[in-house]
C-alpha cells in the first residue's frame, strides 16, 4: 500500500521511510507465534547465520541478505504511515490473510 500511494502522488520523492505495523515484536516472539510457545529460537549472525538459512532454504543465501535480517530491525526514518496517511494492518490479522491467501493459491509455473 505505501508503494502505491507513494507512486500515485504527483510530487517527486526521494528518501526512505519505516514501516512498522501497529504492534512491533520481537523476532522471538514472532517465531512463537508462527511455531507455537515454546519454540526455541536460535540466535545466528554472519557466516553461521548465511549457512543456516541456505541450508534451511535449500539454495545459497547472499551474505548481504543475512547482513538485512540480523542488522537492527527498528528503522529511523521517518513514519510512512503518517508521511501516506496509510493504516496500520495488526500483525495477527496480516498473516491470517497472508495464510488464507496461500491455502487457496494455484501454484504456477517454475
Amino acid at each position: 500500500a505505501a508503494l502505491a500511494v507513494a507512486d500515485d502522488l504527483d510530487t517527486e520523492l526521494a528518501g526512505t521511510w519505516a514501516l512498522e505495523g501497529p504492534d512491533p515484536v520481537t523476532s522471538d516472539e514472532l517465531l512463537a507465534m508462527l511455531v507455537g510457545p515454546g519454540s526455541e529460537p536460535r540466535h545466528l549472525d554472519g557466516e553461521p547465520a548465511r549457512a543456516e538459512l541456505s541450508a534451511l532454504l535449500g539454495r545459497e543465501v547472499h551474505s548481504d541478505v543475512v547482513a538485512a535480517l540480523t542488522g537492527p530491525a527498528r528503522a529511523d526514518a521517518p513514519d510512512a504511515a503518517t508521511t501516506f496517511g496509510l493504516t496500520r494492518t495488526p500483525l495477527s490479522q496480516a498473516l491470517r490473510q497472508a495464510l488464507a491467501e496461500a491455502a487457496t493459491a494455484v501454484p504456477g509455473p517454475g
